[in-house]
């Protein structure tokens, strides 16, 4: 995205974390970046559109979303919201006078995030996800690397498991434990992450996109744009230029 800005947190070096608790009318914050985590959790707002990286979700009345990753663009968007008293807020915590129940209160917090629930999901396409994660196995990032630098070029299964001097069958089995998905939906992530980003950021039409992304056919494209961004290209384009 364009004009995005980067945000100065109130955190100072001895700061482990702050708290806020606001009472908003409405949802007015532009899109931003910061390098640190955000944990946010939004009450009242229904129908307002939730904006992480390459992903636009509308949201239902209650909203807990983890934005990691340095320098993620995100936003919470008025869109369909009509509520006037939203709060923004991290569940109870703020109103624990105790400081140290409030942090008590904090881990337990990021001990529920960690435990990834049915309903919890990423929320944004590893194109725009630009810290290094160095616990993965260094095979898995080799071949993340190469898909990120060749995504618009045919990739192939055999291909990418020779790369490490595996079978396909093994490596296919490999990457899935490692990355908690398959090859196929890491491929079509970065894909799809390159695309929000061109349609975005550059004049080119959506079919020169599609095809600079390493598809082949233009229907298939935008069914699958749509599918994981819940917006067609057009749509997505259009969203993301009023913002």
């Amino acid at each position: 995205m364009s004009n995005v800005i980067t945000e100065i947190t109130p955190l100072s070096e001895s700061d482990t974390f702050f708290i806020v608790d606001r009472k908003k009318t409405a949802l007015t914050f532009p899109v931003h970046q910061h390098k640190e985590f955000e944990i946010n959790y939004l009450l009242g707002a229904e129908g307002a559109h939730r904006i992480v990286g390459d992903r636009i979700e509308v949201i239902g009345n209650e909203d807990l979303a983890m934005i990691g990753g340095e320098n993620v663009e995100h936003a919470w968007e008025q869109g369909d919201c009509v509520n006037t008293d939203i709060r923004d807020l991290l569940y109870d915590i703020p109103s624990t006078e105790d400081k140290f129940t409030q942090f008590l209160k904090f881990l337990y917090l990021l001990y529920q995030l960690g435990t990834f629930s049915a309903d919890a999901r990423v929320l944004s396409s590893d194109r725009y996800i630009t810290a290094e994660v160095n616990s993965e196995s260094r095979r898995v990032l080799k071949v993340k690397q190469y898909i990120r630098d060749h995504f618009g070029e045919n990739l192939k299964l055999k291909d990418l498991a020779a790369m490490v001097n595996m079978t396909p069958t093994s490596f296919s089995r490999f990457f899935r434990l490692r990355a908690c998905m398959s090859l196929t939906e890491y491929i079509s992530d970065v894909r799809l992450g390159n695309a929000a980003r061109l349609l975005v950021d550059t004049t080119h039409s959506i079919s020169e996109v599609c095809y600079m992304c390493g598809y082949n056919n233009l229907s298939n494209f935008n069914r699958q744009f749509k599918a994981r961004r819940g917006l067609s290209p057009g749509q997505f384009r259009a969203v993301n230029k009023k913002l």
